[in-house]
């Protein structure tokens, strides 16, 4: 089970996100804004992020950039979600901190696979890590 913040302002995307990340088995909690995200992770321990790009006060961009500037948040994972696939769109993805990106309209189980993904990914790194460390005894 993961705890997963969903930040969008959309209302439909937030309650689709919600229902069926629950009923996987995650622990789940939505807000609608980058700035109420920032105020949310300061307050729990979360394992992933989900943000839409295009939000008002703080969009993903900048929620991502914030994030990865802090200590505090360097194991979190950062899923984007966003209704533009223009090739300007897709190329800021490589250097924006997120760690995977869905367009809209998304479909719940690609939301599902990017995620156990993304979880796969960091087990193994920390594997890996955890092997190439020096052994005592």
């Amino acid at each position: 089970m993961l705890s997963i913040l969903i930040a969008d302002d959309d209302p439909a995307i937030r309650l689709v996100l919600e229902t069926h990340l629950r009923r996987a088995g995650h622990f789940v909690r939505s807000v609608t804004d980058g700035v109420q995200a920032l105020e949310t992770l300061r307050r729990h321990h979360w394992d992933m992020l989900i943000s839409d790009l295009d939000m008002p006060r703080l969009g993903g961009w900048e929620l991502a950039a914030t994030v990865r500037a802090d200590r505090r948040w360097q194991r979190l994972r950062l899923l984007a979600l966003t209704g533009r696939d223009s090739d300007h769109v897709l190329a800021r993805f490589d250097d924006s901190g997120f760690d995977a990106w869905l367009i809209k309209p998304i479909r719940t189980d690609s939301v599902l696979t990017v995620i156990a993904e993304i979880m796969e990914q960091v087990n193994a790194a920390e594997s890996d890590s955890r092997s190439s460390g020096e052994r005592i005894g």
